[in-house]
């Protein structure tokens, strides 16, 4: 982490300055993303720490040193972050289960236990939240253990397990079970109940593209049965599942919204190759290709300038997107970051944003090549012959993308 020093000071100090006098704003997510980025290359911290353990920590440096944040060196504070991977616990948690209080107590299920309610401690129990349900029902909860460094990554183990836990009994007996509730972890100093919950942003020049999609739910044709196909699936994504099938999840959106019937012997290079010809020469990607902040800045001449090889970094980006996505598919060891799942969420949103700009500029009806019709695969065959050299030389390029990007590109909002 030496040679992010400097940039790991700084965003320490982003982190904790705007929480201090603007709350948890887009600004502190982006930087908190930025800095976990970093951090999370460290293989002990990844393992260990979520996002918001990471701000936790960073809360508690002042405390640990006994000086305000304003007292505190540069040195002092990277020598803290250097502390993280050293720092673990245990906990016991604690995940209510539907529909299992015929299963015997202590049965195992996967890597835990099962206890019903009466058995579980006191304090847990003035931790679960019941609303109106009065007395605390008989309900059967999965009991886990897990090391971590944080609460917030203990938590993301114990539902990761729960869910293994439900997959089990959903593969043995092929009936819907519902999805586990929220897990309570304990260690020796502390509870940890609930998730701090984020704010969805609300940005106004989003509200068109929005009111387009509630129509298309309702539609009746190629386009918008893709298009609620992709909505159901990015649905699912707000479960509480792992980074890689979240991951699985965008990617097989990307395949309902792009891929045909005639793709089904190349779907890995048809799927790259139509995203980067549709949005490849597009300001946003060429923009986060280029790493410029603001979209503004970026002239015609630096766009034509960078067209092939901006277009060639993300066929590149989605082929490694698709080799991981086809990785976890085929039961392999796959590492999936955030990064890599923010990313196709960003590629989501900006197919669609295409497509349906597209659309109304009667340059496509359909992505299937039909009679009489006007396809998205006839559209991006007309880019192609224009591009010969890029459709060729679809090789590995460099490219960098990092979250802040993910609001930008006003001028193509629809």
């Amino acid at each position: 982490m030496e040679k992010n020093k400097v940039e790991i000071i700084t965003l320490i100090h982003r982190v904790y300055n705007e929480v201090e006098s603007q709350g948890f704003t887009r600004d502190f997510w982006n930087a908190l993303s930025k800095l976990s980025e970093i951090l999370f290359k460290q293989q002990e911290i990844r393992e260990k720490y979520a996002k918001l353990d990471i701000y936790e920590y960073i809360k508690s440096i002042p405390t640990k040193l006994k000086k305000s944040m304003e007292r505190i060196t540069n040195e002092e504070l990277y020598s803290q972050i250097l502390h993280l991977s050293h720092e673990s616990s245990e906990w016991n948690c604690y995940i209510p289960l539907m529909g299992l209080s015929q299963y015997p107590k202590g049965y195992i299920l996967g890597n835990g236990r099962l206890i019903n309610s009466g058995d579980i401690p006191e304090d847990i129990k003035n931790n679960i939240n019941y609303h109106s349900l009065g007395e605390l029902p008989s309900i059967t909860f999965l009991v886990t253990k897990v090391i971590t460094g944080g609460p917030h990554k203990a938590m993301e183990l114990a539902e990761k397990q729960a869910i293994e836990a439900v997959g089990i009994l959903q593969t043995v007996y092929n009936i819907d079970l519902k999805p586990p509730g929220r897990p309570i972890c304990k260690n020796n100093n502390r509870i940890m109940s609930s998730y701090y919950e984020p704010k969805v942003p609300y940005i106004e020049e989003f509200n068109p593209f929005i009111t387009i999609l509630n129509g298309e739910i309702s539609g009746n044709n190629d386009l918008s049965r893709r298009f609620l196909t992709t909505i159901s699936l990015m649905g699912l994504r707000s479960l509480n599942i792992s980074l890689p099938l979240k991951l699985l999840l965008s990617v097989s959106a990307l395949e309902a919204l792009l891929l045909s019937p005639e793709d089904k012997d190349y779907l890995g290079l048809k799927l790259r190759e139509k995203i980067a010809l549709l949005i490849g020469g597009s300001k946003n990607w060429i923009a986060i290709f280029l790493n410029i902040d603001q979209i503004d800045n970026l002239s015609s001449d630096l766009m034509k300038a960078n067209l092939v090889q901006a277009r060639k970094g993300l066929a590149e980006k989605v082929k490694d997107l698709y080799d991981k996505r086809s990785g976890i598919s085929h039961g392999g060891e796959v590492e999936v970051t955030e990064e890599d799942s923010d990313f196709s969420v960003l590629l989501v949103r900006l197919v669609i944003r295409k497509l349906l700009e597209l659309r109304e500029k009667q340059q496509i009806t359909c992505i299937k090549r039909t009679k009489f019709k006007r396809s998205l695969d006839d559209y991006l065959d007309e880019i192609i012959v224009s591009n010969i050299s890029f459709k060729n030389n679809l090789h590995r390029y460099p490219v960098r993308y990092h979250d802040r990007h993910y609001f930008r590109g006003a001028e193509e909002r629809l």
